[in-house]
């Protein structure tokens, strides 16, 4: 809501690593103010993309 924090709404973001040249995708879910309550959100958010990115081993 309007009352949220700014990190409460989470945020996506893509860039260069300056260092290996690559992209990074640093990716922040929107979460409550009871912080645990989004672990299982993030656990599946990162299962989906390792399954959609050919993962199978979680090692990327």
């Amino acid at each position: 809501g309007s009352g949220d924090v700014k990190y409460h709404l989470g945020m996506y973001h893509r860039r260069i690593n300056r260092v290996t040249d690559r992209h990074i995708t640093l990716s922040l879910m929107a979460n409550p103010s009871h912080l645990e309550a989004v672990d299982p959100v993030v656990q599946g958010k990162t299962k989906a993309e390792q399954f959609y990115c050919g993962d199978s081993d979680g090692k990327r």
